[in-house]
């Protein structure tokens, strides 16, 4: 997974770092404050979301698939929670 970070004062453009995270952690976390999107290169992420006590999976990322942008270029907490479902990288 490719890490790339909103660009802080001073910074030339991005700056970007190849992850790893194994089956059943989290990227992060809903409500978290987020200054970076991630692009999937290997494995499976799912976007989930509670309401209440429940959780609902909005998407199921794979290969190719990029996230976590919304709250990077919003700048607002994450709405929504990144769990790996296949170790991903």
């Amino acid at each position: 997974m490719v890490n790339e970070r909103k660009p802080s004062s001073g910074d030339e453009g991005s700056s970007k770092l190849l992850v790893s995270h194994p089956a059943g952690s989290f990227v992060f976390r809903e409500g978290e404050s987020g200054e970076e999107m991630y692009i999937l290169q290997e494995g499976e992420v799912e976007i989930v979301k509670r309401y209440g006590p429940q959780e609902k999976r909005l998407a199921l990322l794979e290969s190719g698939d990029f996230f976590g942008e919304m709250s990077m270029l919003e700048n607002r907490p994450r709405n929504a929670s990144a769990r790996v479902v296949a170790d991903a990288v």
